[in-house]
């Protein structure tokens, strides 16, 4: 299993392994010992796409120089260019979409059998509850809480390759939380492509994070992706007040001018940005904030760009 991109791609490569394993499959790190190779693609920037098909390419050498009998390409590249790859890959055995997953043996078998090419790529949606192997050090692991996203930014690609944004049942995000902490994880890293979106039924973001906070186990819950419009005084007080809750934010603000955070589609103004990092630094002293920026895009004048840079400095990210 070859996995790239962001950790939630690294959750989805880790359940199929986990199907995998628990199917029978041995698995190995080494490509050149490997029967089947899955390359887990990413397809959000270009030079991420650029990776992912230099990963097909070298894994599709062990065909030749290993004892590879079939490539497998899944991932976010399989779910946006899947006729593209099938077409301009022969190597390819078989093109499977983010849906997929626990499908993974059934689709290894059918690759093995030598029945030809294989496209299986369904309308994205949430895929949970799998059994997963770690890729992790054993005290951190990776949980999902959401998939997709509805924000709509002019440059992102997400609610094309994963969907709209849906949260998980809050039950089963905690007896995953359960389990992962029975395996000797002592800190959950939450992922979604925007956490503060998170509803199930009456349960958000903050009380699913109280849930978290009791599981036996579990010293500390890092929360990622935090939308700056959407974070609330409630989840500023809990991030306070609750001791397993790590006082880190990742805030993607993307930019500081208004007019681009206009032409990309951004919701949160100039104004909100900076109102809620002066909030979450009062309300949550020592708390430390991450961010990411995309200079560069189209429209940016060199007014704009000195703008972002003076912020980054004032907000010490």
């Amino acid at each position: 299993m070859v996995s790239l991109g962001c950790p939630k791609n690294q959750v989805d490569a880790e359940q199929m392994l986990g199907v995998l394993s628990g199917s029978g499959f041995e698995i190995t790190s080494e490509q050149s010992e490997a029967d089947v190779i899955v390359v887990n693609t990413c397809g959000f920037i270009e030079s991420a796409k650029e990776e992912s098909i230099e990963a097909i390419l070298d894994a599709a050498r062990m065909k030749k120089q290993g004892r590879c009998r079939a490539l497998i390409i899944a991932g976010c590249l399989a779910q946006r260019y899947k006729e593209e790859l099938l077409k301009e890959l022969p190597e390819a055995d078989a093109v499977i979409g983010t849906t997929e997953i626990a499908r993974i043996t059934e689709i290894c078998g059918q690759v093995l059998s030598g029945s030809g090419q294989v496209l299986k790529v369904s309308a994205p949606s949430m895929v949970y509850g799998l059994p997963r192997v770690s890729t992790t050090p054993r005290h951190y692991r990776y949980l999902k809480i959401a998939e997709g996203c509805s924000n709509r930014c002019t440059y992102c690609a997400i609610p094309i390759i994963r969907g709209n944004f849906l949260s998980r049942p809050s039950q089963s995000i905690l007896d995953e939380a359960g389990r992962l902490a029975d395996e000797g994880a002592k800190e959950l890293i939450l992922l979604a492509q925007d956490s503060t979106a998170y509803h199930d039924g009456e349960i958000d973001l903050p009380a699913l994070l109280k849930g978290l906070a009791t599981v036996r186990g579990i010293e500390w819950l890092r929360l990622m992706y935090a939308y700056p419009g959407r974070i609330s005084d409630a989840l500023m007080t809990l991030m306070d007040e609750e001791e397993h809750i790590c006082k880190y934010l990742d805030i993607p603000i993307q930019h500081i001018d208004d007019k681009i955070l206009k032409a990309m589609n951004r919701r949160a103004s100039s104004d909100d940005v900076k109102r809620t990092i002066d909030k979450l630094r009062k309300r949550v002293p020592g708390i430390a904030l991450r961010t990411s920026l995309i200079v560069g895009f189209p429209g940016e004048t060199e007014a704009a760009f000195k703008r972002l840079l003076s912020f980054v400095k004032e907000a010490e990210f």
